[in-house]
């Protein structure tokens, strides 16, 4: 997870979908195939930390994941940080 206590709670909601797509053993090319976007702009979105609310609901929904869930668990971290 971000070592940053500063991250915010969007941060820290892609950072849990990157962990995600690694403990499923989803490599980025494959999920980027399956949004329809390059590997690339899936690598820099991942990177940076910041994508927009669509991209981010399509990326959890993609590794049956519940968006609002990955928001919840964010907030949560954030508050204990």
């Amino acid at each position: 997870m971000l070592e940053n206590s500063n991250a915010s709670v969007g941060e820290i909601a892609v950072e849990y979908l990157s962990a995600a797509m690694k403990l499923r053993n989803v490599r980025q090319y494959e999920m980027a195939h399956q949004l329809g976007i390059s590997r690339q702009t899936l690598a820099s979105r991942l990177r940076s930390r910041a994508m927009s609310v669509d991209d981010f609901i399509n990326l959890a929904l993609a590794l049956d994941v519940d968006p609002a869930e990955v928001i919840t668990s964010a907030l949560q971290t954030r508050v204990r940080s």
